[in-house]
């Protein structure tokens, strides 16, 4: 199968102060701003991709025969900045320079980095936190509602999306019915925060009090807010590799 392309855009633009408007500290100033746009990468997702060693619920999946290409990751975006002034002496040019890389900050995760470079076993680790996004419908369009390759809750995530800063991971287990929803034996060990999706009505359940109930409707959307559901890769540390920088430079033309 051929890769899907990845359209990209780039934009410059420069400000300066030319030499010639007889303000000496203002001029030959330069402002310039590099603006970066790339599509999300395109690849198929039909489902969570089990193993003979994580074989961990006892069923094997394998690549839906007409699932292809189906998913894309979040697009990246850029702006870097450049401030620089040229001074002119008797032994030649001299250049100050300020890089500023990533001048927003924007938080952007390199989807499949902590799955190449990860713990005891990346491929559970891919899994899971692929099963956790709420996708959108249309990623399944190829095939009938009873051919879905796995229940999942619909919503519009991505692949690299993530919770925002300093959000807990709240897990949200999925059964098809209510009659499937676990005992209270099990439960009272559970992490009490942890929800249920009943697949069948599209309701949120919790156990509260020795019981299920339905969850509270605003505790649910501050976690769907938040995306606090997603279960992201334990070596988190190599997810995220633009961060603002700063680079001090100076240049000597002769």
């Amino acid at each position: 199968m051929k890769p899907i392309t990845q359209p990209y855009a780039r934009l410059n633009l420069e400000f300066f102060l030319p030499e010639q408007i007889g303000l000496r500290p203002l001029s030959n100033w330069h402002m310039d701003l590099l603006g970066q746009w790339r599509a999300g990468k395109v690849f198929t997702w039909s489902g969570p991709i089990l193993d003979q060693v994580d074989d961990k619920i006892g069923v094997q999946y394998i690549p839906h025969p007409t699932i292809k290409n189906n998913v894309r990751t979040k697009d990246f975006y850029s702006l870097d900045l450049r401030f620089s002034k040229k001074f002119k002496t008797q032994f030649g040019t001299i250049q100050l320079f300020i890089d500023v890389t990533n001048l927003l900050n924007l938080k952007f995760m390199y989807f499949e980095h902590p799955f190449i470079i990860t713990g005891e076993n990346p491929l559970s680790d891919y899994n899971d936190y692929m099963v956790s996004l709420h996708l959108p419908t249309k990623v399944f369009d190829d095939v009938e509602f009873y051919e879905y390759p796995y229940m999942f809750i619909p919503g519009n995530d991505q692949p690299g999306d993530y919770p925002k800063p300093n959000v807990e991971f709240v897990p949200i287990n999925i059964v098809r019915g209510d009659y499937l929803l676990p005992p209270a034996v099990v439960m009272e060990s559970r992490d009490p925060n942890e929800l249920y999706y009943v697949y069948t009505n599209a309701t949120y359940k919790q156990f509260i009090d020795g019981q299920w109930q339905n969850a509270e409707p605003g505790v649910v959307q501050h976690i769907l807010d938040n995306k606090a559901y997603i279960n992201m890769p334990d070596n988190i540390q190599t997810a995220f590799l633009n961060p603002r920088g700063f680079k001090l430079g100076i240049r000597i033309s002769f």
